[in-house]
């Protein structure tokens, strides 16, 4: 690349007017200019070079090339551009008219067709030969008569009635019509074997055959005081039909349940979460215990119906479905019936969640549903707050909703998803977690249990038996472990690996960055003295605190980044919702397998360098 080249390409990266294929443009014909410059004598130039000879000299060149005017007026407009931005705009006149270029033709009364003649010998490709042959009319003839017998085999019952008025052209639109309403059709068979890049849709029962998601209905059976029968109408049936429309889609782009499925693990886990909440509520408060006892059911399927119509209105706001062909799917078409591939939106408005959930009453609820809930009128109340997006007015259903999500994202370990049941969409990354297992025989959902009290027996009269897990509790730690830099590390590995020690939080004291974990001090450490005391006797005779000492040990393992100045200390800038603060830390040379390969690092967190650190700055509303 030449100099004039090379400084060209840098003064359009610097000055991006216009559209991209604008630039693209501009980029491409400042580069044939130059090339023409080249071959014209002018060697020794750059972009600051430019002079009026050497427009002469362009303008000559292609009016002997007999170039058309509107292709010049197109390069005189890219050579003005050079010339602002250099400040040489008086280099070429305003008017292309004293640069003797003629005005543009739009509409060319010369005829650009080429007479061939019945000279054909030259031609070697035999499939051109022959649709360069003058045809007759018996030819044309047998092409209409082979295009009527392809219509009549493929595409018509009986078509000897209307055949005979149809022309080739009405053939030939009736085809290409035909395979377009086939495309655009929602009810067309799926294929059974997905195309690179593509999700195949699945049955509400081969979505909700994973044991992890049986044993959450069961769990929601437990909570409620129905028979089978009347939770399959109520609870089973929407569920089938919230599974048909979630698909594989993922609940969130990088928070919690952002996996392959999440969308419905997580639509399961807040109504399995609500369920056990409301056991200890009274609704409607303040209501006769006799209004409150016949309510019960209603009120336990509006909290079910609440969450999972919410889910619906995320899909419809926030991803954008499509098929191969390119045709949007929306959850208002009903289940997607062809392989699919899935994207978040950009610039999305959250507030519309709640509105766009009520298109999709009638895609989760039965009419008969619907009549049984306006019968209970502080119900229906709370019901049509909530799908109009007015959380603030939908009283106790809306509470009891928000305690069961914040319950969910305390104890969800962000980002995870177990191995069978993940299955990756296009252009949306997966999660998992390394220390899941292929086959977990107890999940977070147990410790549930001991926090909001134990389910109900499973009825003797039912078809599935009781759930067999029991709830793991957490080993204490061993308070008379010996204290060391050894030991330090692994009660952090086993507290990141078992969810004690939460990541990537705003409070958090372990932050996935850089493909490795940041480890803030001295929070860590004064976790481990005060799970540990037994260091507060050695660092007391030491007369130093008891993180400290743990600190000293942990640094004298060397398991950490140092950097170019020789400190060992990390700063990043955390960028939270309301504020900025500065976290100080040590940064691992490693991950220890805490953090999966799709993982995403901390997007909150950034790099301070020395030197560059601002006061504490409190962003918002201040009073």
């Amino acid at each position: 690349m030449d100099d004039l080249t090379y400084s060209l390409r840098q003064l359009c990266r610097r000055n991006r007017d216009g559209s991209h294929n604008t630039q693209a443009d501009r980029i491409r014909s400042l580069g044939l200019i130059a090339r023409q410059l080249r071959e014209s004598g002018f060697r020794q130039m750059r972009a600051p070079s430019l002079k009026g000879k050497h427009v002469l000299a362009l303008l000559d060149r292609w009016q002997g090339e007999g170039l058309s005017p509107g292709t010049i007026k197109n390069r005189l407009a890219h050579l003005r551009w050079w010339a602002e931005k250099i400040g040489k705009a008086g280099i070429l006149p305003a008017d292309n008219t004293q640069l003797g270029v003629a005005n543009r033709r739009f509409v060319t009364n010369v005829s650009k067709a080429r007479e061939l003649g019945t000279d054909l010998g030259k031609i070697t490709d035999a499939h051109v030969h022959m649709s360069l042959q003058p045809t007759d009319k018996s030819v044309s003839a047998l092409r209409s008569q082979a295009l009527i017998h392809i219509y009549k085999c493929c595409f018509m019952s009986s078509p000897s009635e209307y055949l005979p008025s149809l022309s080739t052209g009405a053939i030939m639109f009736s085809l290409f019509h035909r395979k377009l309403r086939r495309a655009l059709d929602p009810r067309a068979a799926a294929s059974p074997t997905s195309p690179a890049g593509l999700t195949t849709p699945q049955s509400a029962e081969s979505l909700l055959a994973a044991p992890r998601r049986q044993k959450l209905l069961r769990q929601i059976w437990q909570c409620t005081a129905m028979s089978r029968p009347q939770f399959d109408e109520l609870y089973l049936d929407p569920i089938r039909r919230y599974a048909e429309l979630v698909q594989l889609f993922p609940a969130s782009e990088s928070q919690s349940h952002a996996y392959s499925g999440g969308m419905l693990d997580h639509g399961l886990e807040v109504v399995t979460y609500a369920l056990k909440i409301r056991r200890s509520r009274l609704l409607p408060p303040g209501a006769p215990p006799e209004i409150q006892i016949i309510q019960t059911e209603a009120w336990n399927a509006a909290l079910a119906y609440a969450i999972l119509s919410e889910n619906l209105g995320k899909i419809a706001i926030d991803l954008q479905v499509e098929y191969l062909d390119g045709c949007a799917w929306h959850p208002w078409h009903g289940p997607l019936t062809r392989p699919y591939r899935v994207r978040y939106r950009k610039d999305l408005d959250y507030r519309l969640r709640g509105p766009a959930s009520s298109l999709m009453i009638h895609q989760l609820l039965s009419s008969e549903i619907l009549d049984w809930l306006s019968a209970f009128p502080e119900l229906w109340a709370s019901l049509m707050a909530r799908w109009s997006g007015h959380s603030e007015h939908t009283g106790a259903l809306g509470a009891i909703i928000i305690q069961a999500e914040q319950a969910l994202v305390a104890k969800t370990p962000a980002q995870t998803a177990t191995a069978t049941e993940s299955h990756k969409p296009a252009t949306i990354a997966t999660q998992s977690d390394p220390s899941l297992s292929d086959t977990p025989s107890t999940d977070y959902l147990d410790s549930l249990t001991n926090q909001i009290g134990k389910l109900p027996k499973w009825p003797e009269d039912s078809d599935s038996g009781p759930i067999t897990e029991s709830a793991q509790e957490p080993s204490e730690p061993d308070k008379h472990a010996k204290p060391s830099g050894e030991h330090f590390m692994e009660w952090l590995i086993e507290g990141v690996r078992t969810h004690e020690i939460i990541m990537n939080d705003d409070q958090a004291l372990v932050h996935s960055v850089e493909d490795t974990l940041f480890l803030v001090t001295p929070g860590i450490f004064q976790r481990y003295a005060k799970a540990f005391p037994h260091p507060a006797s050695i660092s007391k005779r030491q007369g130093q605190p008891d993180w400290e000492w743990v600190q000293k040990r942990f640094g004298k393992m060397k398991l950490h980044r140092i950097q170019t100045n020789g400190r060992c200390i990390w700063t990043y800038e955390l960028s939270g919702a309301r504020k900025t603060r500065f976290l100080h830390g040590y940064l691992l040379k490693k991950h220890y397998g805490l953090i999966s390969d799709s993982s995403l690092n901390n997007p909150n967190l950034k790099l301070v360098t020395p030197g560059s650190e601002k006061p504490h700055t409190t962003l918002g509303n201040t009073r």
